[in-house]
């Protein structure tokens, strides 16, 4: 099985859509800009723990040439490199934390041509590789996590077997099998709690059927009648769960689940990658080239951004700032999150350590080694996954980031 070198490249690879620019018919919000990579992480996944605590992770391209995962994170004033194990030399699809202190990043390594699951794991001091049961010849890899406790996480994805589940109880990773038979995989996951859980992505050869799932403390179960064409699901309450998706014009639809049934709020021209709220006053939803909206409670918003390459993930606090990254990057309307002046690149994928390139570095607090000191800008909080942007409002937190 080949790697899934970012999780939106198993279901579709975003791409501009004719019409795209009618959504600027809309209000159209001050928004996020864009963060300069310390490390040259081409990041798909952020977590926002809080205002001064935020987890990038991708990949990107080693000192020595080989492609290996990458971390980054921010501590209110500057985006730091984090130092990743010596293993680390896959791709991380996914990143989630309840806690400062409990924060777990997934993806997957191939190795003689297959793909295995990858989770690294970081303890407030040091990022670790954790162990993963063996999925034999067909492989597989993990898109999204949600950590809910140090003992209760959850993670999927997807190989040759079909849709994969995976459940950490503190101790060790175990496979959970899926209501799902065949083929297929899962893009995102997210709790509200232990008991309310909800997975969401794809079913059958060519991954076009849609696949909703949900766990309610015992059992995994699909969703009847639930969102089509879903890539990205945030459960902000167990009564107020976002999902997003489809393929681009008409197709691309905003759900929102109230504890009974499923509603498609909105439909978008373009595609839709990934989903993270605050409140139900305050929902981000990003997608393919610029595309970044906001959810007041009433309606979507068009919110301004840098890049044009597309969005596969992203974080919001409840003070209103939010992160995204993905092709462009990473973008945010953080008012402090101000553009890097210099790059941190690894030494090495066996080394697990970062050489610096910058004059302005210094110690990090927490889980990082290289610190890169900004200029003074002003801007507004928001994060997505892809590139670096950010935008911002109030405080608060948000338990995990993708898309989980």
């Amino acid at each position: 099985m080949k790697r899934m070198n970012r999780r939106i490249s198993r279901r579709f690879q975003p791409t501009m859509t004719p019409g795209h620019d009618q959504l600027e018919a809309r209000q159209l919000l001050s928004g996020f800009q864009a963060v300069t990579s310390v490390s040259g992480l081409t990041p798909n996944a952020v977590a926002a723990i809080s205002p001064t605590d935020v987890v990038a992770v991708g990949s990107g391209t080693l000192a020595n040439g080989d492609t290996g995962a990458l971390i980054e994170t921010f501590n209110g004033t500057t985006w730091c490199a984090a130092t990743v194990p010596a293993e680390s030399t896959g791709v991380l699809n996914g990143v989630s934390a309840s806690s400062s202190s409990n924060v777990f990043a997934v993806g997957d390594t191939v190795s003689n041509g297959v793909s295995t699951p990858l989770v690294e794991f970081f303890n407030g001091t040091t990022w670790t590789v954790q162990a993963t049961p063996s999925l034999g010849s067909t492989g597989g890899g993990l898109n999204s996590v949600t950590a809910i406790s140090p003992t209760d996480v959850w993670a999927v994805g997807g190989g040759d077997g079909g849709q994969l589940i995976e459940h950490f109880n503190g101790t060790s990773w175990s496979v959970v099998a899926s209501p799902v038979s065949g083929r297929g995989d899962l893009d995102s996951i997210s709790a509200a709690n232990a008991d309310d859980i909800f997975a969401v992505g794809a079913v059958g050869e060519e991954h076009l059927g849609a696949s909703t799932l949900q766990f309610n403390g015992t059992t995994w179960s699909a969703v009847a009648n639930g969102p089509t064409g879903t890539h990205s699901v945030d459960a902000i309450s167990a009564t107020d769960v976002w999902t997003v998706g489809g393929a681009g014009g008409t197709g691309a639809a905003v759900w929102n689940f109230n504890g009974t049934s499923w509603t498609k709020v909105a439909t978008v021209d373009g595609q839709l990658t990934a989903v993270s709220g605050s409140s139900p006053n305050d929902v981000f939803i990003v997608g393919e080239g610029d595309l970044v909206e906001q959810w007041n409670g009433t309606s979507l918003n068009v919110v301004s951004a840098t890049g044009t390459a597309g969005f596969t993930g992203v974080a919001t606090l409840s003070n209103g700032t939010a992160f995204a990254v993905g092709g462009n990057g990473i973008e945010t309307n953080a008012t402090t999150a101000a553009p890097a002046v210099s790059v941190a690149v690894p030494a090495s994928s066996g080394s697990g350590t970062v050489a610096t390139t910058t004059a302005a570095t210094k110690s990090a607090s927490s889980v990082s080694d290289a610190v890169i000191v900004p200029p003074t800008v002003a801007t507004t909080n928001v994060v997505a996954m892809g590139t670096l942007e950010t935008s911002s409002s109030t405080l608060g937190t948000k338990k995990h980031g993708l898309t989980s």
